[in-house]
């Protein structure tokens, strides 16, 4: 049995929604640039994809194209040998070296806390995971027209957002399934003119992604007023470092369920009354935001004298308190410090910006 070809809208609505979906990591990663990666390769990908699919009427030939021109896009990108050269042409060890960067971006994600800076490894696994999901996904909506169910691969890389408690941008996730609601359109009135196409599941599907984004993924991601999803304990073996997450959420941060050390201290007088880690001067009516520029005005913490934004006077006669910290499972780049002048001993590559009064 053959079916009618599914028109070219479908394809590219496939993958602008993969792309928009992979926006659901952006607060995951520290650093900016990979999208615009990954929206080049996914283009290349794209356009094979919808050539293939002009000159053939096979369901996996403009699949298995989008998948190699992706590949071969991303050898010059990525793929580096051992000595640090790079490779233009996908031959077998530009492949195996390809293969290897991903899989180390792979084992960097799983050991780094979010939000995790960004490095090529990183940003290679991050570009293969978006065409894993445009080609999936395409394939599902465009080769076999089951575009309700391409919507779950749409939808996967907010999981993590939504079980990290991270805050995402909303309208990418609205964009995202207006895409994937778009395409179920432009798909159905290409099948109407071949052959009726049973709405059942279709319409089951999209009433259940409705519900889904309207009740469920706000709350979940930050959203105020819907309610709240239950938290979960992490798994003790994944335990093993500690990040503060910079889009301050009260409700989040309430009820994180954790048992791990961050960081210990032992004081030789008062308890002092807060420690900070970072400065956050922007409000927006809703969240604290921070510059993510490097700051300009790092001195030596260790040998910097008094640590504050301004001169302190009579500072020798004042009663001082000795804090001793241990960062345990802290994977944070910031020192904890007194919301007071304070000077720090640390080690040499400890810097202080007296305009975040931070040490780094």
């Amino acid at each position: 049995m053959t079916t009618g070809r599914a028109p070219w809208s479908v394809t590219v609505l496939m993958a602008a929604g993969s792309l928009l979906s992979m926006l659901a990591l952006s607060a995951l990663i520290d650093g900016g640039g990979w999208l615009r990666t990954v929206a080049f390769v996914i283009a290349i990908s794209c356009a094979a994809n919808l050539a293939v699919r002009a000159a053939s009427r096979s369901r996996f030939l403009p699949s298995a194209a989008a998948l190699a021109a992706a590949v071969i896009a991303m050898i010059p990108l990525f793929a580096v040998n051992q000595e640090g050269g790079k490779h233009l042409l996908p031959t077998p060890s530009a492949l195996g070296d390809l293969w290897r960067v991903i899989a180390d971006g792979a084992s960097y994600a799983a050991s780094t806390p979010a939000p995790a800076t960004m490095t090529v490894e990183l940003s290679a696994l991050l570009t293969g995971f978006a065409i894993a999901i445009f080609v999936v996904a395409d394939h599902l909506a465009a080769s076999w027209r089951a575009v309700a169910l391409s919507g779950i691969v749409l939808m996967l890389p907010w999981t993590p957002a939504i079980f990290l408690q991270y805050q995402v941008p909303m309208w990418a996730l609205f964009a995202t399934a207006a895409c994937w609601m778009l395409a179920m359109g432009a798909a159905r009135s290409s099948a109407a003119s071949n052959r009726a196409v049973p709405l059942t599941g279709a319409v089951i599907a999209s009433a259940a992604a409705l519900l889904v984004a309207v009740l469920v993924a706000p709350a979940a991601v930050g959203g105020t007023g819907w309610g709240a999803i239950p938290r979960f304990n992490a798994p003790s073996s994944l335990d093993t470092s500690t990040r503060l997450n910079l889009a301050l959420d009260l409700r989040n941060s309430l009820t994180v369920n954790s048992t791990q050390v961050v960081f210990s201290y032992v004081s030789s007088g008062q308890h002092p009354p807060a420690l900070r880690l970072y400065t956050l001067r922007d409000f927006d009516g809703v969240t604290w935001t921070r510059e993510n520029d490097e700051a300009t005005d790092l001195v030596p913490a260790g040998s910097s004298g008094v640590l504050w934004p301004h001169k302190v006077s009579g500072w020798d006669g004042l009663d001082h308190v000795i804090l001793s910290f241990d960062l345990a499972n802290s994977a944070e780049r910031n020192l904890p410090l007194p919301t007071f002048p304070r000077d720090v001993d640390a080690p040499p590559n400890w810097h202080y910006s007296p305009s975040r009064d931070e040490v780094t």
